[in-house]
């Protein structure tokens, strides 16, 4: 301390930087100053010494230093802080001063007013706490942000003026200020509502000019159901109704531009708010925990969407973004349980982590070309998610996106993604599809490689081929069937109610790559089983593999529509020719057989199974014939006999664990 008293009482102590001479402890006229010779700027500073004796402070606006003048536009952190000021009575602030640092007038309990100059743009945490004697004060029209406890427990304030200013505002602000006004169970420090004295009402009242709903205002409210906010409303403040559980009814007026982290979590029976264009802030966890929440639009207006805004929404069944953003944000939809489809916003480069994890029900995401990257567990636990589409700009996926989740992917993208070793943990990596010149590098490119089958992309002309075709299949490969010692067939039933027209004019088949022999293609009319009907037509041909294979009957083959229609295939080697899906979907696409012994699968386990086979039957009425596309995934295996593998273990026909 000595050591600072005899540099105060030094002429001057400076410090020399390339560009500014920054004077320190510069005492003028009985204040102590830092003074920028650079900006022409002062900041009064703390001097205990010299201010001691002051029982009232005037600031000037300007002060003259060495033939300089310097704006006085600062009060320092502590400025005036603590009890050795309690002396002072009277405190006027500069009209230049643009900045009051933290703690600035901690504890100066003597002065009872102070007016902030239209000059002051921001007020720093603590800046009046415990002002004990503080009973008024004026707050100009260029604040823009009023920091935590700035008036923490000043219990004598009683009246409080907001110029035009619309500031941020920290936690806290007024808390304890026990003289504050109360109006209908609220207290209020001019516009600014800083919170509901009596939790135990149903209903509030908020006076109509009230411009701010501060942080914590009705937090743990748990016996309000509803809430009307006036018109005048432009802030709710972080946690402003947490937790407040039987709260059925809110609405967001037009005006309002933020809404604060917490501001509505665990609101359990609240439902759908419409959120204001106009709304630019939503905090971090704003809408958690709102858990009849089924529907939500965030609009174009908002440019800060915090992380987990929506998590444990568990009813939440959709939501649109309208708002730009380059990153969709940590854990956003983490644990939504009922979102079943997202159109992820153009513009989003990155999903950040958490983002969509354990969304139990959702089954369809569309990403946006220009995404780059896909942060950590962002799809982990979303077991309906059976298939993704990845952009072409997609260059990085990370640590369990995929875990428990996707096991067939469609990549656009040229080159490989880097992709974690554990991006698929836990679960299965089905069918990839890529783009046909880069086949070859994704077989060979680590982790991809890994994939069941990995085959080209369909191409336009490719996918309109199969416009109106009747299909038992989701259209892309999962598993594989084949046995060996005898003929293998299989095939499907399309039945009456299905059929449009009277004419089957092409056939295809999925084609595995395990498949090199000759294939026979039968087409019967009714009967019980496949080969028990009229053979209305038989031809054999060459696999092709990894695809759907094509063909087309020179001569239409006339059906009779009132009658099921049978196609399968045979073949008598020991590979496995046929692809099929795990699937929910038609039961009568679920037939094998060996040499003319027919079975039907359905019933041989807990869920069907579908071949991957398409007829096309021009409609005679005008309509497309019925798409049978349901499905599911998991890898079947046929060698001799009837297997399936699950979570690693290995099954027979009736279900019985076979042990290696």
């Amino acid at each position: 301390m000595k050591k600072l008293l005899t540099l105060f009482f030094a002429l001057a102590a400076s410090i020399t930087f390339a560009s500014a001479t920054i004077y320190t402890s510069v005492l003028i006229d009985g204040l102590c100053y830092d003074l920028d010779d650079e900006t022409l700027t002062a900041t009064l500073v703390n001097n205990k010494e010299a201010y001691k004796s002051l029982t009232s402070i005037v600031m000037p606006d300007t002060v003259v230093y060495n033939e300089q003048t310097f704006d006085v536009t600062a009060i320092a952190n502590s400025a005036f802080g603590y009890t050795y000021n309690e002396g002072i009575t009277q405190f006027v602030i500069g009209n230049k001063v643009q900045t009051i640092g933290e703690g600035a007038f901690r504890g100066c309990q003597s002065v009872k007013s102070f007016v902030i100059p239209n000059s002051v743009k921001t007020i720093g945490s603590n800046a009046f706490y415990k002002c004990y004697g503080l009973t008024t004060i004026v707050i100009g029209d260029s604040v823009e942000y009023i920091g935590a406890g700035a008036f923490y427990e000043c219990d004598a304030l009683s009246s409080v003026t907001f110029g035009k200013c619309d500031p941020m505002f920290g936690v806290d602000l007024f808390k304890y200020c026990t003289s504050l006004p109360v109006v209908d169970g609220i207290r209020y420090a001019g516009d600014y509502l800083v919170q509901a004295t009596d939790k135990s009402q149903t209903t509030y009242t908020i006076q109509p000019n009230t411009r701010w709903i501060g942080n914590r205002a009705f937090v743990y409210c748990n016996s309000m159901t509803s809430i009307v906010i006036p018109d005048s409303v432009s802030f709710i403040g972080n946690e402003a109704f947490q937790e407040c559980e039987k709260l059925q009814s809110v609405n967001i007026p037009a005006g309002v531009k933020y809404i604060g982290s917490h501001a509505f979590q665990l609101c359990k029976v609240l439902p759908s708010v419409v959120l204001p264009e106009g709304l630019t802030y939503i905090g971090v966890q704003a809408f958690s925990g709102c858990a009849a929440f089924t529907h939500m639009e965030v609009p174009s207006t908002v440019t800060y969407l915090g992380n987990n805004a929506f998590e444990y929404d568990l009813n939440l069944t959709s939501i649109t973004l309208h708002c730009p953003m380059d990153t969709l944000p940590e854990g956003i939809f983490i644990g939504c349980a009922s979102l079943d489809s997202v159109v992820v916003p153009q513009g989003v480069k990155t999903i950040d982590q958490y983002a969509f994890m354990a969304c139990s029900a959702l089954t369809h995401v569309e990403l946006p070309e220009g995404l780059k990257s896909i942060r950590q567990d962002a799809f982990s636990e979303c077991p309906a998610l059976k298939e993704i589409e990845l952009p072409a700009s997609l260059d990085t996926i990370g640590q369990y996106v995929f875990k428990r989740s996707a096991s067939s992917l469609i990549c656009k993208a040229i080159t490989p993604p880097r992709i974690h070793e554990d991006a698929f943990a836990y679960g299965s990596m089905h069918s990839l599809r890529v783009p046909k010149q880069s086949l070859e590098a994704y077989k060979a490119a680590d982790v991809w490689k890994n994939f069941y089958l990995i085959w080209p992309i369909y191409g336009e002309e490719e996918e309109a081929a199969f416009a109106g075709w009747t299909k038992y299949d989701n259209a892309h490969f999962d598993n594989s069937c084949g046995m060996s010692g005898e003929t293998f067939n299989w095939g499907i039933m399309i039945p009456t109610d299905s059929i449009r027209g009277n004419k089957l004019t092409q056939v295809a088949l999925f084609e595995t790559r395990y498949n090199s022999s000759e294939i026979t293609l039968s087409v019967v009319s009714g009967g019980e089983t496949p080969a028990s009907g009229q053979l209305l037509h038989t031809e054999s041909f060459m696999p092709e593999g990894n695809g759907f294979h094509i063909i087309a009957f020179e001569n239409p083959i006339v059906i009779d529509p009132t009658k099921n229609l049978w196609i399968y295939f045979s073949e008598g080697t020991d590979e496995q020719p046929a692809a099929m899906d795990y699937t929910a979907g038609n039961p009568n696409a679920q037939w094998i057989g060996f040499g003319t012994e027919w079975m039907n699968l359905q019933g041989q386990w807990s869920s069907p199974f579908v071949f991957m086979i398409r007829a096309h039957i021009p409609s005679t009425e005008g309509v497309e014939n019925v798409q049978n596309d349901k499905a599911q995934s998991t890898k079947i295996i046929r060698d001799g006999q009837i297997l399936i593998l699950r979570n690693g273990k290995t099954y027979n026909a009736v279900g019985a664990e076979i042990k290696n």
